[in-house]
């Protein structure tokens, strides 16, 4: 069946992302630092700090334990297949900078311990942040030898002199292991019209350079690249300061192009990856020597640091119980439960536990398995889903939840199937799983846990979408709309709705100075 194309040709067409770009942007740079085991990240044009946020939330587990401390523990899992709860971002320290004084603010009153959000949740690792306000072409110490650095849909916005030393500073004089960038795809841009439009359907800006004719997608971009463009940048800056890099893209509209026309994806992507080794380590260092940039970075503003936050791992992390004492403790716990099986991840979540493990899950099924009242069933390829069943006789009377089928009860056990219901419910859940007077939709997100994708970080997004915040060169305020939604349209999505389809939880706002923020994003917040 061909699809519909609308009609007169004069109009944008309706071109819309699920997830929306700025979330899908992040997935990305939280996928790729889940992939390289990344601790320390400088995200660089942070905005208002998105990205920050979910990051200092506290990751639920630890590593697995050193095998020179735990071999027994070790040995028993060298069977298992790999376990994909693992694949968990460790992150220990978070730096942010942008050029933007109300967002690099905003991000320096926000942030806040995770525990005033989140008591529940357990720290197993320290964390260090810190919040600077300055430009791109100047140099800061403290971001020399960064693990992995990432500028989301900010070199677009760097003016011709700023964007020609933002290889050589990133690349160059912090050298880290991983550069992540993302930019809009100007390939992408002809999706947005029909293929025999005119000039005018366009609802975007001329390049404001005058460099070219091109109607770009936010008022601030100083360029937009096609593919090859955007490639043969990469490929040119990579092997001047002897990186690999691998370009990508990310974003394909929900609807069907009418034309069939192959664009590729709204934002063009780069994984920078440094070449080891003391030659290329050499080499690197002469090409900074030879074209000065350090020389003309010490002449510009440095940056000034708003925010420095620390928080401690709980006392016990690392420092377990036996595993006699952790057995003990799961067995006393499904005694007092009634509950004959339980799934690690039910029983991790009682924060006793894990403490007694110390941070450490593969100490839970390993106890379970030398607890001679417990049976170890490994259920699923994720130690989480493993099984621990407790002895019969020591569950003679399981608690229950509903009467079974053609079971006949008595007043008494009906009563007491009822009470059991009740206490195991909430007073804003409805017993048919909708809504009920008073449920608070907020309320409900923050009270999920899960993490379905792999990287183990929830989200603290509460800000109103509509892409990212750039002006004044980078990383200020100003609705930009890379999803190709030029002034909202209409299209837009709002960022908590984004959020709910990947049941991540939005952190409470109470003691944020939203009212300030709102105060100084009024033209955004009214689009």
């Amino acid at each position: 069946m061909t699809p519909e194309v609308p009609e007169p040709n004069t109009q944008e067409l309706t071109v819309t992302f699920q997830p929306p770009l700025s979330l899908d942007r992040q997935w990305w740079v939280l996928d790729v630092m889940r992939k390289e085991n990344v601790v320390d990240l400088l995200d660089v044009g942070c905005g208002c700090g998105r990205l920050v946020h979910c990051l200092c939330f506290p990751t639920w587990r630890l590593s697995p334990p050193p095998p020179a401390e735990w071999p027994e523990v070790i040995s028993f899992f060298k069977d298992c297949p790999p376990d994909p709860s693992t694949a968990t971002i460790h992150t220990g320290k978070v730096y942010a900078v942008d050029i933007s004084a109300s967002d690099s603010k905003w991000l320096s009153e926000s942030i806040r311990p995770s525990a005033s959000d989140f008591p529940e949740r357990l720290r197993w690792e320290p964390l260090e942040v810190k919040v600077w306000q300055g430009s791109l072409d100047s140099v800061n110490p403290e971001f020399v030898g960064f693990e992995c650095i990432c500028a989301m849909e900010v070199i677009e916005h760097l003016p011709e002199d700023v964007l020609a030393d933002f290889a050589p500073i990133m690349l160059g004089i912090y050298h880290p292991r991983l550069l992540l960038i993302t930019t809009p795809s100007y390939t992408y841009n002809a999706r947005f019209t029909a293929p025999n439009a005119p000039p005018s359907a366009r609802k975007g800006y001329l390049d404001p350079t005058g460099r070219t004719s091109r109607i770009f997608r936010h008022s601030d971009h100083k360029f937009e690249w096609t593919i090859e463009e955007f490639t043969e940048w990469c490929n040119t800056v990579a092997d001047e300061w002897e990186y690999d890099v691998e370009v990508g893209g990310i974003g394909t509209a929900c609807e069907k192009d009418p034309w069939g026309r192959e664009l590729g994806y709204a934002s063009q992507t780069a994984a920078f990856k440094r070449r080891e080794g003391p030659q290329y380590a050499q080499r690197r260092e002469k090409r900074c020597q030879d074209i000065g940039i350090l020389d003309r970075a010490s002449n510009r503003d440095r940056h000034e640091l708003l925010k420095t936050h620390h928080e401690d791992p709980h006392e016990q992390a690392q420092s377990p119980k036996s595993i006699t004492e952790i057995g003990e403790l799961v067995k006393a716990r499904m005694v007092e439960w009634r509950e004959p099986k339980v799934k690690m991840h039910d029983l991790w979540f009682q924060n006793d536990i894990a403490i007694a493990c110390g941070g450490w899950l593969e100490l839970l099924p390993y106890a379970v398995h030398k607890q001679s009242a417990l049976t170890l069933h490994k259920s699923s390829d994720r130690l989480d889903q493993w099984e621990a069943e407790l002895d019969a006789a020591l569950c003679p009377n399981p608690r229950r939840y509903w009467p079974l089928e053609d079971e006949v009860v008595d007043d008494e056990e009906l009563s007491e199937i009822s009470s059991v219901e009740e206490s195991e419910g909430s007073e804003t859940e409805s017993p048919w799983g909708k809504p009920v007077d008073g449920w608070d939709e907020t309320a409900w997100s923050a009270s999920s846990n899960h993490v379905d994708w792999g990287t183990d970080v929830m989200s603290s997004w509460v800000i109103h979408d509509g892409g990212d915040e750039r002006d004044d060169g980078w990383g200020t305020q100003g609705t930009h709309d890379d999803e190709g939604n030029i002034e909202n349209d209409g299209q837009d999505t709002d960022l908590r709705e984004g959020e709910a389809l990947f049941d991540w939880t939005v952190k409470d706002t109470t003691n944020w100075d939203l009212e300030q923020y709102e105060t100084n994003n009024a033209d955004e917040i009214a689009e």
